[in-house]
């Protein structure tokens, strides 16, 4: 798939989440910082999911390069 599509793609889902996500909060039985870490959760299982394939070139990569990468995803 072309990586303009799978942008395009994970910024609609992306803001979707958050409709649903404020949709939810405004119920009023989670608080706000739950709904943050449900969604961090879900979305952290479907990348996982559809990263796998990817997983084996992750022990042929440089320390720095992975030190990088997470300092970015922390960011």
């Amino acid at each position: 798939m072309r990586p303009e599509f799978l942008a395009l793609f994970t910024a609609i889902l992306w803001a979707s989440g958050s409709f649903f996500e404020k949709q939810g909060l405004r119920l009023g039985t989670i608080k706000p910082m739950m709904g943050i870490t449900l969604r961090t959760a879900a979305a952290l299982v479907v990348l996982a999911l559809l990263s796998y394939p990817y997983w084996k070139d992750v022990p042929k990569a440089d320390t720095k390069s992975l030190l990088y990468v997470i300092l970015g995803g922390g960011v």
